[in-house]
């Protein structure tokens, strides 16, 4: 009975957790008696028990929740990197094309494309592309209001994803110098020095049309031609009151002088620009006509590598006859002679087209000669008594010691043009460009 009992009981006690009391008995002086006894009291075969599996769950089930929170912070932190990797390299790129497009614009305003004028410069593009991608930077370029030299540049890289969508914009803004270049720009369409002529004064007879300003150095101006410009003389002058008219935007007398270019014929026989040094053309025959200046035009395009600027040097007289056409700098030793019914004369962009250390002289009646380029005439230019000189030029001319005009049946146009008024100044040797100033950079 006793041993049903406590199997029993066992049972129990793996459904509550307190085991029952137990009623047994046991033998006491020869007699039965029965007592209430406590399960503990007796020893049962070792079991796990229920409280045991609860603490291995919950441990398991903590470690469970660590590693997932471990886990999941893992995947939302590196979730970010690829998104972020590609942020910063197209910011990067960004960045790099904006600093390229400072550099373009930098080159460009040292060395400007041909398209740029020679009074103008490169003013900046879009969409320029440094690479095969579809990345560009966008350029501006501004001229300080007040110094030629100084300029304000603006580059925006913008960095492209596969579809076009932009995924980084950079700016730089930068102001910087550009070195002066070795050029001499001539301000006025005429320009005479009256200290070398008779009484100090500089004339402009009335067959001469000016479309520009007109100076006279060191001395009076008398004028009675036609001009659309500034009238001005280091001295006492007349324009309107002489007879001439236009009427010029202003008449000034007593400005300063201006310092003219020296112009020598060994300067331009042996040239040097950009601190590279160059050999000119020696012409060897007395004049030029259309056979001989097509000739002459072939041998310069096959010399350009050794004489860019086309000069073509002569010693003694040259007359331009009928139908020459040159694309050069002619620089004569000697008169110039005017023998042409249809002459022209084309500089190289940056030299002077015809340079004459001599006269200007018309030889026959009715000449027509167009310059494209600045004039120099060491002396005077003079119609020699002959009808119906025209002569044009476009640029600057520089006359020493004026006028000699007999014949009033002529026709003297000078139309300034500043890049065609702008030319070398080999009189002051050239050793190259330095390097461009950086003034300020900026960021964003």
């Amino acid at each position: 009975m006793n041993k049903d009992r406590l199997e029993m009981d066992e049972r129990e006690w793996g459904v509550s957790e307190e085991p029952p009391l137990i009623w047994s008995h046991r033998p006491s002086g020869g007699a039965v008696s029965s007592f209430i006894s406590h399960p503990s009291s007796f020893s049962f075969p070792s079991r796990p028990s229920l409280r045991r599996r609860s603490y291995i769950l919950i441990l398991v089930l903590g470690f469970t929740a660590v590693v997932t929170a471990l886990g999941w912070a893992y995947l939302t932190e590196h979730s970010t990197v690829m998104p972020e990797a590609v942020n910063r390299y197209g910011g990067v790129r960004a960045q790099y094309l904006a600093e390229s497009g400072v550099g373009i614009a930098s080159h460009f305003l040292m060395y400007p494309p041909t398209t740029v004028g020679g009074c103008d410069y490169w003013h900046g593009a879009t969409g320029i592309a440094v690479d095969s991608t579809n990345d560009y930077t966008d350029v501006t370029v501004a001229q300080d209001a007040t110094n030629s030299d100084t300029f304000t540049i603006t580059a925006v890289g913008v960095a492209k994803n596969p579809d076009s969508s932009i995924r980084g914009k950079h700016t730089v803004t930068a102001k910087v110098i550009r070195p002066a270049q070795n050029k001499v720009k001539i301000p006025y369409a005429l320009l005479g020095d009256a200290s070398l002529m008779s009484g100090g004064s500089f004339e402009v007879p009335s067959s001469v049309n000016v479309y520009g300003n007109v100076h006279a150095n060191g001395g009076q101006l008398w004028g009675y031609g036609w001009c659309n410009g500034a009238v001005t003389a280091t001295d006492w002058l007349c324009w309107m009151s002489c007879g001439g008219s236009g009427p010029p935007t202003s008449v000034t007398g007593w400005v300063s002088s201006y310092s003219l270019p020296s112009f020598s014929a060994a300067n331009y026989a042996s040239y040097t620009v950009n601190g590279n040094t160059y050999t000119a053309f020696a012409y060897s025959d007395s004049n030029i006509d259309a056979t001989k200046s097509a000739t002459l035009n072939a041998a310069l395009d096959a010399t350009m590598a050794t004489n860019p600027g086309r000069i073509v040097t002569r010693s003694g007289n040259l007359s331009l006859n009928n139908g020459t056409v040159v694309n050069a700098t002619l620089v004569i030793t000697g008169n110039c002679q005017l023998n042409g019914d249809t002459v022209q004369l084309t500089a190289v962009q940056d030299y002077p087209a015809l340079v004459i250390i001599g006269n200007l002289v018309a030889q026959k009646d009715n000449t027509t000669t167009t310059v494209v380029g600045s004039l120099y005439v060491s002396t005077v230019i003079m119609d020699n008594n002959k009808n119906g000189t025209r002569l044009n030029v476009t640029g600057a001319c520089i006359l020493k010691r004026g006028f000699n005009l007999l014949k009033s049946t002529g026709s003297y146009n000078f139309t300034w043009d500043c890049a065609r008024a702008t030319f070398w100044d080999f009189a002051n040797a050239s050793t190259g460009l330095a390097p461009i100033t950086y003034l300020s950079w900026q960021e964003n």
